[in-house]
């Protein structure tokens, strides 16, 4: 019977990511937690491409399963602060697909994940800043807490990034930052693309009422 790490796309030969993903789905559909626990035995390896595929067979796993890599959260958060940009953003990505399962660990690794978000590649912005806005979305005190940080950021970020990053930011959005953040957005569509102003305008049909 083949083992876990047999079946990842470099032990495979493979340069495409299709054995990974088929792994996660045979992992999520069958709640192999064993499997789980070797690929994080794996995540340790010094061997990158075995690090690599763990991680994103991890990441995979917690999109479809959450519940089944909750529990890992601080292995997933200690990555932020790896050399290797590849183990950065597959753990955020970790991070993002388990944001609702436990929020409570985001929210104590908040200043971890904002310092990953300011120095990080484009892919650990975008799923570093839906993480925090779904945390967010969980709680009073943990929007209080993040929203200024994230309306820092949209204010910020790339012109061309600012019709995803409200689309990520939107749904954590209360009546409390309502007027913060129509004021950021209404500074930054101006730069937009038309299509990028599509998408703010379609980000606002969704917030909530102002009073």
């Amino acid at each position: 019977m083949p083992t876990v790490l047999s079946m990842t796309s470099s032990a495979l030969g493979r340069r495409d990511e299709m054995p990974n993903v088929l792994l996660a789905e045979r992992i999520a559909a069958t709640a192999d937690r064993t499997a789980v626990t070797a690929l994080l035995v794996g995540l340790a390896s010094s061997e990158r491409a075995i690090s690599y595929d763990c991680i994103k067979v991890l990441y995979e796993v917690g999109e479809r399963a959450p519940h089944l890599v909750a529990e890992h959260a601080k292995t997933f958060v200690s990555l932020l602060d790896r050399e290797e940009n590849r183990l950065v953003w597959g753990g955020m990505t970790a991070l993002n697909a388990i944001a609702m399962e436990t929020p409570a660990e985001l929210f104590r690794a908040r200043a971890r994940i904002m310092s990953a978000i300011r120095r990080g590649s484009v892919i650990t912005q975008d799923t570093g800043v839906q993480a925090l806005a779904r945390m967010a979305g969980t709680s009073v005190a943990y929007r209080r807490a993040v929203l200024p940080f994230l309306l820092e950021h949209l204010a910020t970020c790339r012109s061309k990034d600012v019709p995803q990053r409200a689309e990520r930011i939107q749904p954590a959005v209360d009546r409390a930052h309502l007027d913060a953040f129509l004021g950021v957005l209404a500074q930054r569509a101006h730069g937009a693309s038309p299509a990028g102003q599509r998408r703010i305008r379609a980000v606002l049909r969704k917030l909530p009422p102002r009073g």
